[in-house]
């Protein structure tokens, strides 16, 4: 996956050409991706380079499979079992506005919510047909 079209303006990137990690390095690849139109953005300063060859700001480019949307799994629920679920997954995603946000599919479900979610499900005894609403690789 080379999509770097979504790179948020919060994102620092990194131009560090001399760093050892910059070919595993996910500030860094997008600094190199980015918009030639761009003149300006957040960026990662020289001495987040340490002596011993590592970054603080270093981020693994590995990508990740990104979730979006629960309400296929909500589907299947049993009438008694869906007040819990929505409780435990509420909970665990901090809000209701947050929990609507994710079900609908408006915000990314990372691998572990991913499966911290699909464990409230175990839980209740569901086993079967656990998915979400779509995929996707991401960063």
């Amino acid at each position: 996956m080379n999509n770097f079209d979504n790179i948020p303006s919060s994102f620092a990137v990194c131009c560090l050409s001399n760093c050892p990690q910059k070919d595993t390095c996910l500030r860094f690849i997008a600094g190199e991706k980015l918009e030639t139109t761009k003149i300006c953005a957040l960026c990662v300063l020289p001495h987040a380079l340490q002596p011993n060859g590592t970054c603080q700001m270093y981020r693994d480019c590995t990508p990740i499979k990104g979730a979006y949307g629960f309400s296929t799994l909500l589907s299947n629920v049993r009438k008694k079992d869906l007040l819990p679920l929505r409780e435990k997954i509420m909970a665990y995603l901090g809000n209701q506005t947050a929990y609507y946000s994710y079900r609908s599919g408006k915000r990314l479900l990372t691998p572990k919510q991913q499966e911290q979610i699909l464990a409230f499900f175990r839980e209740q005894g569901y086993i079967e047909n656990l998915s979400f609403d779509r995929y996707c690789e991401t960063y």
